[in-house]
């Protein structure tokens, strides 16, 4: 039965071990992205991990959707710290009058100072990614050997024609996209899930696929919690490229990795990833959370897949990598 239905088995302990061992592994520009959300240490080590990594591969969509990305995000969390600037600075003026209350101590105002000198000192650090950006001088250094050729205008347009033809029946990946981006852009997810197959196909390895995207048209959701990847995904790339592929959210990606890899990431990283990405999974999963599915305890969750919050083909033309 497991032969003929191996996509709608997850797979086994021996044969995840075999995929960390011997396959290669690509992560989402979205994952990619998050280095820029997070402190500087988590940063650092998410970046140095992926840089000693030599089983990394980036499908050119992916690395063409971080370049295009990069600087809205950079401005975003530049944002968050001017935001958080100018509360202070409302917290300062409400206390100002020194004839009525509330009265702030002297410690107590210093304090404040201190925190706004930081505040506006992150804030320059991180707008000055946009034009000196260290992470993606270090991310070019490491993995520009590994990413895929660009797609010429002949390919890409055949993408474009197949994922327009999925997602007139909701045919995984990239259907959601469809609801908030307009063509081509909505057509991303398939092109570089195309490309992923075809990298697989070319290198003969299985694939980890690190994606923090919660959207249903990459998981298996049922009754509101969300299972694993996709089984008719999972059955596609196996017919496609003759390989194994597992998606993992980055949270269970990190604690895999120290795992099967060794790899020492510390307790403050692993913590920062899982509450970002448990924040990312709970705002997509409140879309269709149902209020009668009860809460599962945290014991039956698989940690090969995410956390469980309650709440006719068409192959791919594209064969470069």
């Amino acid at each position: 039965m497991k032969e003929q239905f191996h996509h709608l088995f997850p797979p086994t302990e021996a044969e995840f071990r075999s995929m960390w061992e011997n396959g290669i592994f690509s992560f989402d520009a979205n994952v990619l992205l998050s280095i820029y959300r997070y402190s500087e240490e988590t940063s650092k080590a998410l970046l140095s991990f992926i840089m000693q990594a030599d089983k990394v591969r980036l499908p050119h969509q992916f690395a063409l959707e971080f370049m295009r990305n990069r600087a809205k995000v950079i401005v975003a969390e530049a944002n968050k710290y001017q935001a958080a600037y100018h509360a202070l600075e409302k917290i300062e003026q409400g206390c100002r009058p020194k004839s009525e209350h509330p009265h702030l101590s002297a410690p107590a105002q210093e304090a404040i100072a201190l925190i706004k000198e930081e505040l506006s000192t992150s804030r320059k650090q991180m707008e000055g990614l946009i034009s000196n950006d260290d992470y993606v001088n270090s991310l070019h250094e490491a993995i520009s050997e590994k990413i895929g050729q660009e797609p010429s205008e002949s390919e890409l347009s055949k993408l474009h024609v197949q994922a327009a033809d999925r997602f007139r029946t909701s045919i995984p990946p990239g259907f959601a996209d469809a609801k908030t981006k307009a063509p081509p852009e909505c057509y991303g997810d398939y092109v570089a899930w195309a490309q992923l197959i075809n990298i697989a196909a070319t290198e003969k390895r299985d694939l980890i696929f690190v994606t923090d995207d919660a959207k249903a048209d990459w998981w298996r959701i049922e009754s509101g919690r969300t299972i694993g990847p996709r089984p008719e995904l999972l059955l596609e790339f196996k017919k496609l490229s003759g390989q194994r592929v597992w998606f993992y959210p980055s949270d269970r990606f990190l604690s895999s990795a120290e795992t099967y890899l060794k790899a020492q990431f510390g307790e403050k990283v692993i913590e920062e990833v899982e509450a970002r990405v448990a924040q990312e999974r709970e705002e997509e999963e409140a879309k269709r959370a149902k209020p009668d599915v009860p809460r599962l305890d945290s014991s039956s969750e698989d940690k090969h897949s995410p956390s469980i919050i309650d709440k006719t083909k068409t192959t791919p033309d594209y064969k470069g990598t």
